[in-house]
């Protein structure tokens, strides 16, 4: 394992899976600047984290749903006057419902945060590291990236795009002492689906994993030099088990998993 970062810049940071990397880098030692669009949780975590485990935490209170809401984050970050050494880029949410019965304006927003965002926080982190000659990048997708979900088609797209967008970008950096990696975790039991208003299934809070064991297996694999880290045994043999499955078999069965009857559509869910 490579050594640990000095300060770590997590987006969607104000609960859940961006919340618990919050805490597990702070037992590290790892200095913190936290981002997200409610700044009362924010600064909950920074005093927490502060008492807890005596290391600096700055807040920054971002829309990644804004055009230029990256580049502002990103500027208001570098005024700090501390050097980024991790990007944890979590930030993200999903729509459930039909996408031809989707707002419009609800799509663009999906699309704005998980890919626009986040691939302009990669870039702007990846170049500055790059010039620094080391650093780590953890871009966070969903294990929708590897079995598209009806009723997620648009979410799973975007995932999609960052699982690929961190694939190549792996090959891009290495050579400048920048490790990007990319998890992909299936069911966690984090506000996702509740603010989705689209309640869990039998079987999907069967597949929900930990919140801590996600996060742990993402810093491992980060730091570890991995390129795809996908959380739970089962999840892994599920990816294998579906590439050797037909598309439409797989995306019919994961539209199984997650439908609940009388249920059409959702409200944008996330951080």
């Amino acid at each position: 394992m490579k050594d640990v970062p000095n300060v770590a810049l997590i987006t969607g940071a104000s609960s859940g899976l961006g919340a618990e990397f919050a805490r597990q880098l702070a037992r590290r030692q790892v200095d913190l600047v936290l981002t997200a669009r409610r700044r009362d949780r924010l600064e909950a975590l920074r005093d927490a984290l502060v008492a807890a485990h005596n290391v600096r935490v700055s807040v920054v209170e971002a829309d990644l749903a804004s055009p230029g809401g990256a580049e502002q984050l990103y500027d208001d970050v570098g005024q700090l006057g501390t050097p980024i050494s991790m990007l944890i880029n979590n930030a993200g949410f999903g729509i459930y419902g039909v996408t031809a019965q989707q707002n419009v304006s609800d799509i663009h927003g999906m699309i704005q945060v998980n890919a626009t965002s986040l691939t302009t926080l990669a870039r702007l982190a990846a170049a500055d590291m790059a010039a620094q000659g080391q650093g780590y990048v953890l871009n966070v997708a969903s294990f929708a990236a590897l079995q598209p979900i009806p009723r997620y088609a648009v979410y799973s797209a975007t995932k999609a795009y960052v699982v690929a967008l961190s694939v190549a970008m792996h090959h891009e950096l290495l050579r400048h002492g920048v490790q990007l990696s990319v998890l992909v975790p299936g069911f966690a039991d984090t506000e996702f689906h509740r603010v989705a208003r689209h309640p869990r299934t039998r079987l999907m809070r069967w597949m929900t994993l930990e919140v801590s064991h996600i996060v742990s297996a993402g810093l491992r694999g980060v730091l570890g030099g991995k390129t795809v880290i996908t959380p739970g045994l089962g999840y892994k043999l599920i990816d294998i088990g579906g590439r050797c499955l037909p598309r439409r078999f797989t995306s019919g069965l994961a539209a199984l998993t997650v439908r609940t009857r009388g249920l059409r559509t959702g409200k944008p869910g996330g951080d």
